[in-house]
């Protein structure tokens, strides 16, 4: 379950009319189209037994099924119909400000009975009072056009998926394999050159435009396929996930930032990253794997990419130079970097653990980055 940060603002709920949807190429109208405009005997839009809500894209797409663990430890099951307005200027992120409140769920109704004379709003005596209180948290259970697994079943899909599926980029359609880790939005995410991200089964593949801090439906990845990565246990320097570094202070920050992208939801962010703090939940590139040896015992005079190379070589580390690194040529807790645009950390069995996007995350060994390359590899010598 993804946890919701108020920033001090108190939860409300707020309403909207479904038939304020009218632009027919719209998915908003697409979803009301293909599962029909019903409603329940109090007037709340529903599809399969789910209100149909609005909220911001952070918790999903258009059609995408969100399970909201209420105060009382309710489970509200609900499913995305339309999305709040980036641009708004009273959205921020999480939902849309109102002096001290905040709505997160902005419930789809029937204008007809809902707004003349106007309704009570949700959450207050009236028109369900056990739903009032803060959210605790959310999971995306899928998408109505792929399927949906109800959120008591996430636990049972591994954390880490081989993804395979077709790709349009540079003019030219090829095959593409990833790995991909499951978050506890409910999206499976992964990367080459783009951030990408899509539902359990496949279904609504977003890209990522770090310049508007947004995920986007996209249509140039299809055909997705998904199976369960098995983790090799061959010994030795590469490739072995179940080895540990040739030094314990470089394992040290190897399992901090394992740990750290694999069991919280930490963001990428230049603006507000943190440095040397363990205890930070946003971070960019830099500055997670500098933070990862600090807490491994390596208190580095560095703060970006720019200096990160005199900053670890000054603590004993070596400078490999070079384009690409096939994982066969690393060993556990190497530092790849681009001493311009990015850093990340191999980790073994063919995986780097990797905050240059949101959340932090392991990934498939990025050889050459994605065909743009490193400038080499920081290696611990002692």
């Amino acid at each position: 379950m993804a946890w919701i940060d108020y920033q001090g603002l108190t939860n409300m709920y707020t309403y909207m009319g479904w038939s304020t949807i009218t632009d027919p190429t719209s998915l908003q109208y697409q979803l009301r189209e293909d599962a029909g405009e019903n409603y329940d005997s109090e007037g709340f839009g529903i599809i399969d037994g789910r209100y149909v809500i609005a909220c911001t894209e952070r918790y999903g797409g258009v059609g995408d099924a969100i399970d909201w663990t209420l105060a009382n430890g309710n489970i509200l099951h609900t499913i995305i119909g339309d999305i709040k307005s980036s641009s708004d200027p009273n959205n921020n992120g999480w939902g849309h400000v109102s002096g001290s409140s905040i709505s997160i769920i902005e419930f789809v109704v029937n204008t007809a009975t809902w707004y003349n004379p106007p309704h009570v709003n949700p959450g207050n005596p009236g028109c369900h009072p056990e739903w009032a209180g803060q959210l605790q948290g959310y999971v995306n259970c899928g998408n109505y056009w792929g399927s949906i697994t109800p959120s008591g079943s996430v636990g049972t899909m591994p954390d880490l998926m081989f993804i395979s599926g077709m790709r349009y980029s540079n003019g030219a359609i090829r095959k593409v394999s990833y790995l991909a880790t499951l978050q506890e939005d409910g999206y499976m995410y992964f990367n080459d050159d783009m951030f990408w991200r899509c539902s359990r089964n496949g279904a609504n593949v977003q890209v990522f435009y770090p310049s508007k801090n947004i995920w986007i439906r996209t249509n140039s990845l299809w055909d997705i396929q998904i199976g369960a990565f098995i983790q090799g246990s061959s010994s030795g320097n590469a490739g072995s996930g179940a080895g540990v570094s040739p030094n314990a202070n470089v394992e040290t920050a190897v399992k901090w930032m394992i740990s750290k992208a694999s069991n919280e939801y930490v963001t990428y962010s230049q603006s507000v990253r943190n440095l040397k703090n363990p205890d930070g939940d946003s971070y960019d590139c830099s500055s997670f794997v500098i933070t990862g040896f600090y807490v491994g015992g390596f208190d580095v005079a560095a703060i970006y990419t720019g200096d990160m190379k005199s900053g670890f070589m000054a603590l004993g580390f070596e400078w490999i130079p070079g384009w690409s690194f096939p994982a066969d040529e690393l060993v556990r807790g190497d530092i790849l970097l681009n001493e311009v645009n990015h850093t990340q950390v191999y980790i073994g069995n063919n995986q780097d653990v990797n905050c240059g996007s949101t959340p932090a995350r392991v990934i498939a060994h990025a050889n050459d980055r994605w065909g743009e390359g490193w400038d080499g590899v920081l290696r611990y010598a002692g």
